[in-house]
């Protein structure tokens, strides 16, 4: 969280089953509790998204991976605040306004339309 602090994109796995618990599980991984409630602010201040994968299986019989949830995280008013915007392949919650600021600032009109929605 740190490094996402500093402006600098990055994408990690981490071990959990579901897109919300996301922050807890980052939380728990960390052996200093005092400095816990900070970086719970810092998880929902610079993490914007969190990706569920789960395997289905196909017609053969083979498994797939799929995206099953999409949680947005963000601090709105000094609260934490995480939507689940994708659940099992249809659009769940709204996103945050934070979160809708940020595409705005990047020319994504649409982020929920299949080209991208760049402007």
């Amino acid at each position: 969280v740190a490094a996402l602090s500093t402006g600098v994109s990055g994408i990690t796995t981490l071990h959990t089953d579901a897109a919300r618990k996301v922050p807890e599980r980052i939380v728990n991984m960390v052996s200093d509790r005092i400095g816990a409630e900070r970086m719970e602010n810092d998880i929902f201040t610079f993490l914007d998204f969190a990706i569920f994968l789960s395997r289905r299986p196909r017609h053969d019989g083979s498994l797939v991976r799929v995206v099953d949830q999409i949680a947005a995280f963000s601090m709105e008013n000094r609260e934490r605040v995480c939507r689940l915007v994708f659940d099992g392949g249809i659009k769940a919650e709204s996103l945050p306004y934070e979160t809708w600021a940020k595409f705005r600032r990047e020319g994504i009109v649409d982020p929920f339309l299949e080209e991208g929605g760049i402007s």
